[in-house]
């Protein structure tokens, strides 16, 4: 049970954390000192999947 809820509440920190790197994608041509404060933003500790880590570091390595 305790694995169950572990791992639903992972999964929602990442898709919040997806969404926001998406808003991000977004603002980066029109407002790149909001989406670099935005993907700055995202406690990358609690990212738990692969896939959400990738996507942070690949957004960041873009704004940069």
């Amino acid at each position: 049970m305790a694995a169950l809820i572990s791992a639903v509440t992972g999964c929602s920190r990442d898709n919040r954390a997806i969404a926001a790197l998406d808003l991000a994608d977004s603002l980066l041509s029109t407002r790149p000192d909001s989406s670099l404060a935005l993907v700055m933003s995202i406690d990358t500790s609690a990212l738990s999947s692969p896939a959400a880590r990738a996507r942070w570091a690949l957004s960041n390595t873009c704004i940069l």
